[in-house]
């Protein structure tokens, strides 16, 4: 299994265990060291043996013997033949898992946006947050004649956007998207009785609709996921979808410093504004939105899938790409920098 762009590594496990005794492969008693590739494993094995410098022959199973002579199939041949199959090095127990994983950062990510599985849990832990049903009332009121019209919820999640737009707009037609196969089982399940409301997979730079379809569209906590060099391509498509005139109402979490993943002044941005918003969930009962504000921030730092900038670098996107009369709206509290840029699409 193979994902295009991304490094792969082989993730190796290691325990302390007692002399003469092998060690369960079992979260309890294993402990996470790093991920290594294959080389860097080859290479270093004989660096965890820290009593002697060297790889004790008589203690690893014949099968291993080889690896000190860097034979360059070995590891996926024993780990073919014995899955999570422990090998006694002196007092450190290596477990080769039978499957590749992603680098750490790359692997963090991954685990923290599963959306997939988080569908499920994805209302209960979002709408404890006083902010995000605050930013999505702000949204719709933005909205002057809906009924009627046809408009997208890009990045619609479980669909809590696309609900409060139906309840104010009873006649509107709602088309979410979302590339998340388990938020738009949630989605539809929250709508199968509605109609006028549907779903279909795609992504901001890829709608599928044809052109000059809605007349408005919004979307909240979604674009921060676009690639820096990607934006003006998501620009375009969400023009390419718009009417002439049509509106686009947009809320994400935003940054007043732009830069490179360890630029100083844009961490230390980053950071005021993710403990921020992590404090005021803690304050108003969120806790477990707290949690995940607080497990976001090392991707965010590195610029990993959550990809923060200031409102003025998206709307130089949208610009570019025929947007104006662009406003920012500013979310309290002012100090989380959430924001809603409202902008019409070029007659």
């Amino acid at each position: 299994m193979a994902f295009e762009g991304e490094e792969f590594y082989f993730q190796v496990v290691v325990g302390v265990a007692n002399f003469g005794q092998l060690l369960p492969h079992c979260r309890d008693y294993t402990q996470f060291l790093s991920e290594l590739t294959r080389e860097t494993f080859l290479g270093g094995l004989s660096g965890l043996d820290l009593a002697s410098g060297k790889l004790p022959r008589p203690r690893v199973p014949s099968i291993l013997r080889s690896l000190g002579d860097q034979h360059p199939t070995l590891l996926d041949d024993y780990s073919r033949r014995y899955p999570y199959r422990p090998c006694l090095i002196h007092s450190v127990v290596i477990i080769v898992q039978d499957r590749p994983c992603y680098n750490r950062a790359s692997y963090e990510r991954k685990q923290m946006v599963d959306w997939d599985n988080f569908a499920g849990d994805y209302d209960s832990v979002f709408l404890e947050d006083p902010l995000y049903k605050d930013t999505i009332e702000r949204m719709v009121a933005l909205i002057e004649d809906g009924d009627g019209k046809n408009i997208l919820d890009l990045g619609c999640g479980t669909g809590i956007l696309s609900e409060r737009l139906i309840e104010r707009f009873p006649d509107a037609r709602i088309t979410g998207v979302d590339p998340s196969g388990g938020m738009r089982e949630v989605f539809a399940e929250r709508f199968k009785d509605r109609k006028g409301v549907s779903v279909a997979e795609g992504s901001s730079l890829a709608v599928p609709a044809v052109d000059n379809h809605f007349d408005c569209m919004l979307s909240n906590l979604a674009l921060h996921h676009v690639k820096p060099e990607q934006r003006g391509d998501c620009a375009a498509e969400l023009a390419r979808v718009l009417k002439p005139g049509g509106t686009l109402i947009y809320a994400d979490l935003f940054c007043d410093v732009d830069g490179g993943p360890e630029d100083p002044e844009r961490c230390r941005d980053l950071i005021e504004k993710q403990v921020s918003h992590a404090l005021y969930c803690l304050d108003h009962g969120a806790f477990e939105m707290m949690v995940l504000l607080l497990r976001a921030l090392p991707p965010t730092l590195r610029n990993d899938g959550e990809y923060l900038t200031t409102t003025e670098v998206w709307s130089e996107a949208l610009n570019g790409a025929g947007f104006g009369d662009i406003e920012v709206v500013h979310v309290p509290p002012e100090e989380i920098c959430v924001r809603i840029i409202h902008a019409r699409l070029g007659i």
